[in-house]
This record gives C-alpha cells, structure tokens and sequence, in this order.
C-alpha cells in the first residue's frame, strides 16, 4: 500500500511533467530543433497560485473607495468617531498601511496599527478640528 507522501510526490511529479509538455507543444518547429542541440536552456520556476488565509481576508479596496472613504472620513465631527469608523473599517493593519499610503503618509514598519489611525486623523480631519477649537467653534 502507498504512503501519502508518496502519492503526493507522484501527483507533483505528474503534475510538473504535464506542464512541461504543454510548454513544450507551443513550441516552434526552430525552437525544437534548438532544444533538441542543447542551444536552449529549460528553467523551471516554482511560484505559488495559493494566497495565505491572513491575505484572504483583507479587504481590497480600490483608489475609488478610498476617495469615498476619504469623504465620510471628512464628515466626522470627531476623533474619536473617526478612530471608530477607521477600526472598524480596516480590521488589519496591512489594510490601514495601504489607505495610509494612498493619502502619501509616511509610515515605518514599526508603526502600530492605532498610530497609523492616528496618522490618518491627523492628515484629514486633525487639522480641522484643531482649528475650530483655536476659533471656540464646534460645528
């Protein structure tokens, strides 16, 4: 009786080898004939069609969300609703670094993701608050 690992090599092995032939079927007659007197090299490349489930999971929004998250961004009266509508929006921090990154913030690999909220607060609606309470208005 075959063990796994062995059914699973041979299901690589084939697997490898039909994908060899199919590169090979769209071959030319002249690249054949190259093949054929060692004057062309076969390098086989391994890359991975499987994305993890930590990248599953994230959001992928377009520069169009942004600009429409960028607006409701800007019609929060607060901070501290801003910090919710951030945190609840983007649930990872890869998510915050991508929005950050659309607005050119500068961000470091250090960056938490509560600072990177803060960063954003800042660039969009900090300034604005700040001013309405140097002014001693609210709205």
């Amino acid at each position: 009786m075959e063990t796994l690992a062995i059914k699973k090599f041979i299901n690589i092995y084939s697997y490898v080898l039909n994908e060899l032939n199919n590169k090979l079927d769209k071959l030319d007659e002249n690249e054949l004939m190259n093949l054929a007197e060692n004057n062309i090299e076969i390098i086989i490349n391994f890359r991975s069609n499987i994305k993890s489930k930590r990248n599953k999971k994230e959001k992928n929004y377009s520069v169009d969300n942004y600009g429409e998250i960028l607006d409701q961004i800007k019609n929060i009266k607060s901070r501290e609703e801003a910090s919710i509508f951030l945190n609840n929006l983007f649930t990872k921090k890869i998510e915050l670094e991508r929005f950050a990154r659309f607005l050119d913030l500068p961000i470091s690999k250090e960056d938490k993701a509560s600072k990177l909220v803060e960063k954003i607060i800042e660039a969009t609606i900090g300034y604005i608050l700040r001013s309405k309470a140097i002014q001693g208005t609210n709205n």
